[in-house]
This record gives structure tokens, C-alpha cells and sequence, in this order.
């Protein structure tokens, strides 16, 4: 099976391959295949839902997107009075992954949604 995506060669040794072996693989596909087919389901779902009250998500989007999955991301982050939404410029999918400068956004992200729910405070816009 071919790979559509092979792993950044910057990458250590022993990510890249395994990233390379999902990549690569029957389930990768069938799982990509899944996850656009659940998308109108799933976007029809979080709307419904009105909110999530105070829980501060974090959205980290890449900015190569079309506009239409950026509103999305906008609507999702939407759902909290606590979230903030991150484009990061010229990031894609990938390189908010494994990219070092793209990826430090999503650290970031991570880390500061972990203090706030942990310090019951709100994120730090």
C-alpha cells in the first residue's frame, strides 16, 4: 500500500517508522475514510448540544484550511465561554503534529487547558 503521508525525516528514528507503518496501512485508511464520512453526523451533534458550560477547551487550527472548516472550529470553540481558538498561520494538519515550531502551539495548548482545569481557573487568552 502506498503512503500518502510520509512521516517528517527530522523526526526520530523510531516515530517515523511507526508513523510511517500506520500510514501505510489498511486501517489507516478505512479509519480516515470513517472519521469524513461521521463528520456531517458528528457537526450535527455538537450543535445540538448548545454548549459545554465552563470547560475550557482549547482549539488549535491549521491555516491552510478552507474557510468552511475554520468556522467549524470557530462554532466548536464556540460551545465554552472559557475556550480559545488558535489558527496558526501557514500550519497544516500534519505540522501541527510534527513540525517543531507548529507543534509547540499545540503543546502550549495542551499544557494550558491541563492548568486550568486543574487550578479551576479560566485559560489564559
Amino acid at each position: 500500500m502506498t503512503n500518502f503521508y510520509p512521516a517528517p525525516p527530522d523526526l526520530p528514528t523510531q516515530q517515523r517508522v511507526q508513523i510511517e507503518a500506520f500510514n501505510s496501512s489498511a486501517q489507516h485508511v478505512v479509519t480516515t475514510v470513517e472519521e469524513f464520512r461521521a463528520t456531517p453526523e458528528t457537526s450535527a451533534q455538537v450543535r445540538s448540544m448548545g454548549g459545554i458550560g465552563d470547560k475550557p477547551p482549547a482549539v488549535i487550527s491549521a491555516g491552510q484550511q478552507s474557510s468552511s472548516w475554520l468556522k467549524m472550529q470557530d462554532e466548536l470553540a464556540a460551545l465554552s465561554l472559557e475556550s480559545i481558538h488558535r489558527v496558526v498561520v501557514g500550519a497544516t494538519q500534519e505540522s501541527l503534529l510534527y513540525d517543531k515550531r507548529d507543534s509547540q502551539v499545540t503543546s502550549a495548548a495542551i499544557e494550558q487547558v491541563d492548568d486550568a482545569v486543574r487550578t479551576d481557573r479560566p485559560l489564559i487568552r
